[in-house]
């Protein structure tokens, strides 16, 4: 009989690997599985978890896609984009806004006001008072410049963060003015 139960008994290795494996879950390491013991109803066990490892690492697999893509969308979006947190620190700018605000590297972690300080006056403004609106720039040669910004607040990770969007319209209003040139012609 006790050698029956020894033989049942969960061995107290396996027992450390199973807690070894949900302690790697916990720190979201899913690339660890344990060997399948001998006894059916561990090997059950061990086996579901074994999967239940597999399919979060490839659902994680397939988030960090998603992600690298929208990164590389939000990227190369012709859209100035600044994320600024409740301290108006910068914690994400793509590379329009980095071009906009004249930066050579990363935007993380510059005050949103140093930032506006480097902009024409006209555009500043109006990112100071918080305003979405249509802002034209003309430079020393009579050329317009319009940009059409948008703020938006939001929470993230449980602060309340705000996204400000800058897109440069001058393109799409010279195509706009074309096209109605044509029109009337």
């Amino acid at each position: 009989l006790i050698a029956s139960w020894r033989e049942r008994a969960p061995s107290a290795a396996h027992v450390r690997a199973l807690s070894t494996l949900v302690a790697a879950w916990s720190d979201a390491d899913f690339a660890t599985s344990i060997r399948v013991p001998i006894d059916p109803d561990l090997a059950d066990l061990t086996e579901a978890l074994n999967a239940l490892g597999a399919q979060l690492r490839d659902e994680r697999q397939r988030l960090v896609q998603r992600e690298l893509l929208l990164d590389t969308v939000v990227q190369n979006t012709p859209t100035a984009l600044l994320l600024t947190d409740p301290r108006q620190r910068v914690v994400y700018g793509n590379l329009a806004a980095r071009e906009l605000f004249g930066l050579p590297g990363r935007m993380e972690g510059h005050a949103f006001d140093d930032l506006i300080n480097r902009l024409p006056d006209a555009l500043a403004e109006t990112l100071r008072g918080g305003q979405d609106g249509l802002v034209t720039l003309r430079d020393g040669d009579d050329e317009e410049d319009v940009f059409h910004v948008t703020r938006r607040l939001f929470e993230l990770h449980g602060r309340r963060h705000q996204l400000t969007m800058l897109r440069r319209l001058t393109r799409e209003l010279a195509r706009q003015e074309v096209s109605t040139w044509k029109k009337v012609i």
